[in-house]
């Protein structure tokens, strides 16, 4: 397979040429990243990557992020001479006709778990997978493989990507290997030196290895030894646009900077490739490319998975929170935590992210913190890497039927945007408990008060949200996101709270939209989380109706005056004016409730007498 020195710069001149085609027809300034690209990965597919055509959802397959999406047309090259996709197909990337756009998701038939739509993004998400097959290889022998990520200069140097890769050193992420497209004209800036990556990667906890000749040999061996490393390997590989005569080198780092195929045609005279078709491929070249194809699947045919792996795969998180052992007291912490350990008892495919220790100690049966020396632990500690650690849990969901917990305080709930995007986006059925502690003396001092992260948080299209206001809403929003949802949920509390109302039900909540009073009044309230408990106080004192929003579903189908309706907040899924004449335009502040009640009684009582 590809023993040929020949037949291996025929390969690379091949995908070069039909990525260059893509970039021209697709009229993109894709350029520079086109023609580095594809020594780097005919090094990786020709001779290493393990992945099986005929069984695209190996559990044991090597994985690979495609950081910078720029580099697409490469990607869709190499699959190109799989016979993944056809020549129809190749030649109309992103038009209404074809399936493939610019932007690929993951997609096991094509073996690529991201490509990633922002500088940065793909690293942490791939740090999530590489931790994902560490945990697994920790558990069953039968599963071990490689995550690779594909990054350029521009990745590196985003805040997410240094959280992500800090991470990674620190608990010694062994088999994630990075491959760095080194070359000026992908960076924003002229590095000159001023940048030390082997000293930065190393302080990280890398082991860091330099290609200076990038030839696809010296790539390769690269790449096997980056394997035998017990480290988590960065490997910088110094690509050149030698074959680029183009007009000006400088032209290709504009992005208004277009490729014409009268380009490509003096382009290829420096190359391998004498074909007229630019979308044309080299039968010898496919065939090579077989022949790995053959070996991987003889690879997959020895392979066997235990019976515990089979079970571990297809287990589903379905749960009665009523079976689970709750406090007698009315507390959300201790009973939240009391459910969260029983799950991860229960389920070995959960894992717990957050940023503070004091939160990961209370999920009692996670094996303690992941790291190099526990890789059966299940709870990821992340500090202050908040935008990274919604990204890694995106990662982990992405492996295999991995099932991410992430707790956070809603001040950062900023920070958790682009991962809940993103897992929407793909469908990733993953739980963000977030704990709604602003407002509070700890948070004075807050520049992002509630109604702002909860203001963020509900732009997000398509994004289920819950406010539990008491111990039974919120047995009931866990039971919604385990045995309801597919998809991402963000349930939003007071840890700190203990009220406990009567008339919440778990099994109404799952519905949607509830009655928590029937009153004498035509006037109904409508409120939810800590709203809840002050609009109790006020409908039980003037006799009112009060719906409970907290899962704001099925409101439509509830009979009421929606003429004399108040509700609390604005953020209801369809808009509040569909459901409510009246707006109060206020979520009930944790240490507040005496003054936010005489504030708001006043308010009811003068839209009251209006209307009497």
């Amino acid at each position: 397979m590809f023993k040929n020195k020949r037949i291996n710069k025929l390969a690379i001149d091949n995908i070069k040429i039909n990525s260059l085609a893509q970039v021209a027809k697709n009229k993109s300034s894709n350029i520079a990243i086109n023609i580095s690209a594809p020594k780097i990965f005919h090094a990786l597919f020709a001779f290493h990557y393990k992945f099986d055509i005929e069984n695209p959802n190996w559990v044991s397959r090597d994985r690979f992020i495609l950081c910078n999406s720029d580099a697409n047309p490469t990607y869709y090259s190499i699959l190109y001479l799989l016979g993944l996709i056809n020549k129809n197909e190749i030649e109309n990337i992103n038009k209404p006709n074809c399936q493939y756009s610019n932007f690929l998701k993951r997609n096991d038939k094509l073996g690529i778990e991201i490509s990633s739509y922002k500088h940065g993004y793909g690293i942490a998400e791939a740090v999530g997978i590489a931790i994902a097959q560490s945990y697994l290889s920790a558990n069953f022998k039968e599963i071990s493989h490689y995550t690779y990520v594909y990054v350029s200069n521009k990745d590196l140097e985003s805040g997410v990507a240094i959280e992500a890769l800090q991470y990674a050193g620190s608990i010694n992420l062994r088999k994630f290997i990075v491959l760095h497209d080194s070359n000026s004209l992908l960076s924003s800036y002229n590095e000159n030196n001023f940048f030390n990556n082997k000293k930065t990667y190393e302080s990280y906890g890398f082991k860091y290895i330099k290609v200076n000749n990038n030839d696809y040999k010296s790539i390769s061996k690269a790449i096997s030894k980056a394997k035998k490393s017990n480290k988590p390997v960065f490997i910088e590989i110094k690509t050149s646009l030698g074959e680029l005569s183009i007009n000006n080198t400088e032209n290709y780092d504009l992005k208004t900077s277009l490729l014409t195929f009268d380009q490509i045609d003096d382009f290829k005279e420096k190359t391998n490739f004498k074909k007229g078709d630019f979308f044309d491929t080299y039968l010898e070249v496919v065939d090579e490319y077989k022949k790995v194809f053959v070996k991987n699947n003889n690879i997959f045919k020895k392979w066997t998975p235990s019976d515990k792996l089979i079970n571990f795969l297809n287990e589903e998180l379905k749960e009665n929170v009523n079976d689970n052992f709750l406090s007698n007291t009315s507390d959300i912490d201790s009973n939240l935590f009391t459910i969260i350990s029983n799950i991860f008892d229960k389920y070995k495919n959960t894992f717990a992210l957050s940023s503070f220790i004091s939160t990961l100690i209370k999920v009692k049966n996670s094996n303690g913190v992941h790291e190099f020396n526990n890789r059966n632990g299940r709870s990821l500690l992340l500090g202050m890497k908040k935008t990274a650690m919604g990204l890694i849990a995106n990662g982990l969901y992405n492996h295999s039927n991995m099932k991410p917990f992430v707790f956070n305080s809603l001040s950062y709930a900023e920070a958790l945007i682009p991962s809940i995007k993103k897992a929407v986006s793909d469908n990733s059925k993953i739980l963000y408990i977030l704990n709604n502690d602003l407002n509070t003396l700890a948070q004075s001092n807050s520049s992002f008060q509630e109604e702002d992260q909860i203001s963020l948080l509900s732009q997000i299209e398509k994004l289920k949200i819950l406010y539990p206001a008491d111990l039974n809403e919120l047995t009931g929003a866990i039971e919604y996101f385990l045995n309801k949802s597919n998809s991402p949920v963000v349930i939003i509390l007071n840890f700190i709270s203990n009220w406990n109302c009567e008339q919440t039900s778990k099994h109404k909540f799952i519905s949607g939209s509830y009655f928590l009073l029937k009153g004498n009044s035509e006037c109904t309230l409508l409120a939810k989380g800590s709203d809840l408990q002050l609009a109790y106080k006020i409908a039980k004192k003037y006799d009112l109706n009060l719906i409970s929003i907290s899962n704001d579903e099925n409101l439509e189908k509830l009979s009421y005056n929606k003429k004399l309706a108040i509700t609390f907040t604005k953020d209801i899924k369809d808009g509040w004016m569909k459901y409510a004449r009246y707006n109060l335009n206020i979520n009930n502040s944790n240490n507040k409730f005496k003054s936010d009640f005489n504030y708001i009684e006043k308010a009811i009582k003068s839209i009251m007498n209006k209307k009497s």
